[in-house]
């Protein structure tokens, strides 16, 4: 979720222009971006920022909006976000990192998981091999057994 204010600071646009968006396009973008009624809180989507960002790079294509109101009923999204956007504040960069450690550590631990039920599949058939040659072992004798009996009988 992105708030207004990192929109305007990460893609530059003007608070205004961007609430003129919005009130300009308003089918395109989620309830929390409209603004609920009464309220002047507003809190953009992913989803919404990639409308914002297909509306900035075709107002800088100078296009009309309607050709914009065209463009965004045909889906078209402009995904490519500027790299402006992906420049993080010293605690936010904080929290990803921290977020990144504990996936990394949440990562080993699956992969230490995964070896241990390898080996202890490993384990498991070496010992049913070992059963069913056993087993072969025995039927053999038993057919050997059943065979003598019956050429006795004869």
């Amino acid at each position: 979720m992105h708030k207004p204010g990192d929109i305007h600071n990460r893609l530059g646009i003007d608070p205004k222009t961007l609430l003129t968006w919005v009130d300009r396009f308003p089918e395109f973008f989620s309830e929390g971006a409209r603004g609920a009624p009464g309220t002047l809180s507003r809190i953009y989507s992913d989803a919404d920022l990639l409308v914002v960002n297909t509306i900035l790079k075709l107002r800088g294509e100078k296009q009309e909006f309607e050709k914009i109101r065209a463009q965004l009923q045909s889906g078209y999204r402009e995904k490519e976000l500027p790299i402006s956007f992906y420049e993080m504040d010293g605690e936010r960069a904080v929290t990803v990192f921290s977020d990144l450690k504990q996936l990394e550590a949440r990562y080993e631990d699956a992969q230490a998981e995964i070896e241990r039920l390898r080996k202890e599949l490993d384990n498991v058939r070496d010992a049913k091999t070992q059963e069913i040659i056993e087993l072969n072992r025995k039927i053999a004798v038993l057919e050997f057994q059943i065979q003598q009996k019956s050429g006795r009988g004869q």
